[in-house]
């Protein structure tokens, strides 16, 4: 069940509640003409860029010739909302499946004095995931803290973003995030190789 739903995952849900009592974590959503886009948990620099990423998709989609232009009045603005600080994790991430839901996670592993180093992302479960890493990156690796999420988010229903969609989103906030701590991004570093 956690493989189809991995924002339900023991990690996922660590993040999550951290959400309005660790200054630098928090909870947004961003709504659209046609309900929640993205829902998502981490740092308001990274919601920033999931942010512009979200509304250039909307914009590429409302500048389309077929494109509905949604209910009268609507611009094609997408609001970002934060649940209030007390937001716990059922209420800012879905607790069962939706119809299409996409999911990506940040994270990142840290030296022995917490600086990032390496920032990496998933669209599956998290815990999965580091697992895969440690046994391709291993050496890479070596000296690094167990990964940490720190930054998640969630898509689905009506007014949700496509796993493509999901993809760009996830990959712009590694990137950013990768050139704002000056880490090395995961992607970028070969798997270790047995062959010579």
């Amino acid at each position: 069940a956690l493989r189809r739903q991995p924002w339900r995952s023991e990690r996922v849900a660590e993040l999550a509640a951290r959400a309005g009592r660790d200054g630098a974590v928090e909870a947004m959503s961003l709504e659209g003409q046609r309900g929640t886009v993205l829902r998502a948990v981490g740092e308001a620099a990274d919601h920033q860029v999931a942010s512009r990423v979200v509304v250039g998709m909307e914009q590429q989609r409302l500048a389309a010739p077929d494109a509905d232009p949604g209910p009268q009045g609507y611009g094609g603005e997408l609001a970002r909302v934060r649940p209030p600080p007390k937001a716990m994790h059922s209420d800012v991430l879905p607790r069962s499946a939706l119809r299409g839901d996409t999911f990506a996670a940040v994270y990142e592993y840290r030296d022995g004095c917490g600086t990032p180093k390496v920032v990496a992302s998933t669209s599956s479960l998290p815990e999965r995931q580091f697992l895969l890493d440690r046994k391709r990156h291993g050496e890479a690796l070596a000296g690094s803290e167990d990964a940490a999420l720190v930054w998640v988010g969630v898509s689905g229903g009506r007014g949700g973003l496509s796993e493509a969609q999901m993809t760009e989103v996830r990959r712009a906030v590694t990137d950013a995030r990768a050139d704002r701590l000056r880490a090395q991004k995961l992607s970028d570093i070969k798997p270790y190789s047995r062959h010579g």
